[in-house]
């Protein structure tokens, strides 16, 4: 069965909302201090998660409805598709396609600081908050293009 690319952006929605709570339990002198590392882990994985959701999605909008050879081919012979992805949408006529290469762009740059970096120069939670918006906005505009094309056959 074809993996719903989806669902890790409903796993990245978990986390925050996990991340959340434990920050309310804070305020709540009742309650077991949460170690800070395990939010942070969390928050560097759900922007992980939320990018590769809809990269993937990107990805395979561009092979299954835009019928694109070049990333197909990027797919099946590992070259840098991420950026083969982000550059067929940034180079599209339709102001649609750049604004979801400029949302990947962002989470892209956003998942490899949460992947590689020892520390991280900006609030994590919110550019946490940030990639989960940039996901869901991109998602609509995924299907958006899609039904579109769809009601054009």
């Amino acid at each position: 069965m074809k993996f719903d690319w989806s669902n890790y952006l409903k796993l990245a929605k978990t986390l925050l909302a996990e991340v959340d709570a434990s920050l309310n339990e804070v305020n709540d002198s009742t309650s077991t201090p949460i170690d800070p590392g395990i939010n942070e882990a969390k928050l560097r994985c759900l922007i992980s998660r939320a990018y590769y959701s809809v990269f993937c999605l990107a990805r395979n909008y561009l092979i299954e409805i835009d019928h694109d050879i070049e990333v197909e081919n990027s797919k099946k012979y590992n070259t840098n598709v991420h950026e083969d992805v982000i550059t067929k949408f940034r180079y599209s006529q339709d102001t649609d396609y750049h604004k979801i290469s400029n949302n990947l762009y962002s989470m892209r740059k956003y998942r490899n600081e949460a992947d590689y970096n020892d520390c991280i120069p900006y609030h994590l939670l919110n550019t946490a908050r940030n990639t989960i918006d940039l996901a869901n906005r991109t998602i609509i505009l995924l299907e958006k293009l899609k039904n579109k094309k769809l009601s054009q056959k």
